[in-house]
């Protein structure tokens, strides 16, 4: 993740990366680079946006 990301969009995105299919393809993601100048750099620097809860795909509050 470059220094200058929008980084609730790629938080967001990485995280769907890494939970899609509950991390049971080939591709999910298992790691982040992360620039060490950005301010996410610190592993608790990132908000907690892992806590969405299962449910229908189509609904806005579930992952």
């Amino acid at each position: 993740m470059l220094p200058d990301a929008d980084l609730d969009a790629a938080l967001a995105r990485c995280l769907r990366g890494a939970f899609l299919n509950s991390g049971q393809v080939c591709a999910a993601y298992t790691r982040f680079l992360v620039h060490r100048s950005s301010p996410m750099s610190s592993p608790n620097a990132a908000p907690s946006q892992s806590d969405i809860p299962p449910g229908q795909a189509s609904a806005a509050n579930s992952f």
